[in-house]
């Protein structure tokens, strides 16, 4: 039997960790012992996003997107549809650092944290606040 390095285990943690995120129900984490590597798979997926054959992910920020996560969490309801401010402030343009510091990170956001988001989630936002 295979003892995994730290490395290992911390990429095998994420490889799993990365379907569960991504809806894929089953999968299977084999090792090689003649070659010395691990692998893990999926054999249902209950999206897409599980498949890394799969060219229809992402490959930037979707401003579309961020347009309905920014609405769907409620941001409109204190910095208006457009991000330009109300009961809370301007957010026109903010970089996804900050949005990152705010919903997830340290710094208090008065609306509460959206620790859900994903770092896609908030580089869609981002976009969308800067168009």
């Amino acid at each position: 039997m295979k003892t995994l390095s730290g490395i290992e285990k911390i990429l095998t943690c994420l490889a799993l960790s990365g379907m569960f995120l991504f809806g894929c129900e089953t999968g299977v984490m084999t090792t090689d012992t003649e070659s010395d590597s691990v692998s893990v798979s999926s054999d249902n997926c209950v999206n897409d996003a599980c498949d890394p054959t799969d060219d229809s992910a992402p490959s930037g920020p979707d401003a579309a997107r961020g347009e309905a996560l920014y609405m769907s969490s409620g941001c409109a309801a204190c910095h208006a549809a457009d991000g330009s401010g109300g009961s809370g402030p301007d957010i026109q343009g903010v970089a996804v650092q900050t949005l990152d510091v705010f919903l997830i990170g340290a710094e208090t956001h008065v609306g509460g944290k959206q620790p859900d988001l994903t770092d896609q989630d908030l580089a869609d936002i981002a976009a969308f606040l800067g168009s």
